[in-house]
This record gives C-alpha cells, sequence and structure tokens, in this order.
C-alpha cells in the first residue's frame, strides 16, 4: 500500500556557511541547516477507487479524485551540499471511495470495487527522518552545474506513522452518513477465533518514506522546493480493507450490539449499490485474500 504527497517547502538557513560569492565559487561549501515549512496534496493508492480495469500498482491506479492535504515541518543539517540528513514532522488526511472508480461498463471489472461500496478516511501523523541527496552538487565547486538555483535532490529514509481508518454509516436517527472509527469493530475478523491469522492491526506503524524533488534558492536567504514524496507502508490496513468477507453473524459474538450493527453495515455495503447480488461470506473484500 501507498500514499504520496506533493508538496511546497519554503526553506530558510539558521545555520550556513555557504557562500555564492564569486571569490569562492571553487571553495567548497560548508556544512549548513535549514528550517523548512511544507504544504501540499495527498493522494492514496490501496484497495479502494482506482481506475479501468484490474486494480495495479504505482501511479496507473491513481484516480485523484480525492483532494485531501498534508503539513509539514522539517529541520535538515548538510555537512557538505551533496548529502544531509531531514528530520520532519508530516500531518494530514487521507481518504479512498469505491465511489470514484472508472468503469467502461458493468462487464469491466473496476465494477466489481463500485460494487464493493467501502470507503475510508484517515487522520495521519508522522515523523521521519530521511536521507537527502542533491546529486549535482558532487561535481567540483569549479564548475557551474554545483551553483545552478535550481537543483534536483531525492531522499530516501525511515517513517513512523500513526492512522485510524474510520469509514461511513448511515445513522437512522440522525438521518445522514457518519464517520465511525474502524478499527474496534473488526470488520474482517480481526482477533476472532474463527480467523486465526487474522490479527489486530497496530494503529502506529513504520514506513518508507521515498522522495524527489527541485529546489530554487532564492539568494542566500531562503529557497522554494516542490517535492514528490511517496510512503511504502508495511500494513495493508490504512484503509481498513485486505482480505474476504465474514460472517456477519459473528459480530454479536464479540461486540456490544450496537457495535456489532454497526460493524454488520460498514463490513458490506454492497447490498446498497445492488441489493440482488451482493458479496458473499468469504468472497473477496480486498486484494490480499
Amino acid at each position: 500500500m501507498f500514499f504520496a504527497v506533493c508538496a511546497a517547502h519554503a526553506q530558510k538557513p539558521l545555520l550556513s556557511g555557504a557562500s555564492n560569492d564569486e571569490k569562492n565559487r571553487t571553495a567548497p561549501s560548508k556544512k549548513s541547516t535549514f528550517l523548512s515549512l511544507g504544504f501540499g496534496l495527498s493522494n492514496y493508492l490501496g484497495d479502494l477507487g482506482g481506475n479501468v480495469g484490474s486494480g495495479k500498482g504505482f501511479l496507473y491506479d491513481h484516480n485523484f479524485k480525492k483532494r485531501t492535504f498534508f503539513y509539514g515541518l522539517g529541520l535538515s543539517h548538510f555537512r557538505r551540499d551533496v548529502l544531509g540528513l531531514r528530520l520532519e514532522y508530516t500531518w494530514g488526511k487521507i481518504s479512498g471511495s469505491d465511489q470514484d472508480v472508472t468503469y467502461r461498463d458493468k462487464g469491466d471489472l473496476s465494477y466489481y470495487r463500485l460494487r464493493r461500496n467501502l470507503d475510508f478516511q484517515s487522520k495521519i501523523s508522522e515523523l521521519s527522518l530521511s536521507a537527502v541527496c542533491f546529486p549535482f552538487k558532487i561535481f567540483p565547486a569549479k564548475y557551474s552545474i554545483h551553483h545552478w538555483h535550481l537543483q534536483p535532490y531525492m531522499g530516501m529514509g525511515i517513517g513512523l506513522f500513526s492512522f485510524n481508518p474510520q469509514g461511513t454509516y448511515y445513522d437512522e436517527i440522525a438521518e445522514d452518513l457518519i464517520w465511525v472509527d474502524l478499527h474496534p469493530l473488526r470488520t474482517e475478523g480481526q482477533g476472532m477465533q474463527e480467523y486465526p491469522s487474522r490479527k489486530p492491526y497496530q494503529l502506529t506503524q513504520w514506513n518508507m518514506p521515498l522522495t524527489v524533488g527541485l529546489r530554487y534558492a532564492l539568494g542566500n536567504k531562503a529557497s522554494m522546493a516542490f517535492e514528490f514524496c511517496g510512503r511504502k507502508l508495511f500494513t495493508d490496513y490504512l484503509d481498513d480493507v485486505s482480505t474476504n468477507y465474514i460472517d456477519p453473524n459473528l459480530f454479536a459474538k464479540y461486540l456490544q450490539a450496537q457495535d456489532a450493527s454497526v460493524a454488520r453495515s460498514v463490513n458490506n455495503k454492497s447490498n446498497l449499490i445492488n441489493p440482488d447480488m451482493p458479496y458473499l461470506p468469504g468472497e473477496q473484500r480486498g486484494k490480499s485474500c
């Protein structure tokens, strides 16, 4: 599973020994520290939503219909211009829905995802540490490419993030759709004796941030950067969808009556699309089954 952020960063040096003076163009840059503020759009690639045909990985299945946002605060330290470390805290929101599926006709494989009719949203916060490389800075300082105002960069690191998936549930009292936490509802039988391989998932997990970007120097005092940062996740439950449908009668065995009623509703909403052909227990719900 993967989610990505396209962001703009404003960077300001806190400590810097670098100089753009013509006299020092042949001198190696000294260590520097930057404070950065970021803002951007976030997007999700997982089991829900997607484009025409069967679900595919990476950018092919992005349909960019959900507009959610992320914010970031970072501190970067470079011993030399080429390579540095960035410590960053980001927070925001991610979401996905089968109602955003693109399909040609009812025979299209993607229509089966539309019929599934699941959705989710989650707030996310993340603390990450990444190594950042500016490849043009590998060239010695005597070459002009080393001093270009526009510099590409790439990064890779490790992050610790928290999430809490929610899904929509029609509340008859409120007569409206409301968002409910999915984790405690065990929607795919997590922690149930009948499904011993399905363990409850943790709401704090590790991930791997992968970054590519362009930084433009606005003189010696500040710079602006535009970047794409994807996160490779090691959980399949960011959206609370992974395996197959379970027997809905089991919710009453493990949950309080009210929670069991909500769990039955959010576990399988395919009957709302086609009451004559709802998905049945044992049928595919997510891609990992």
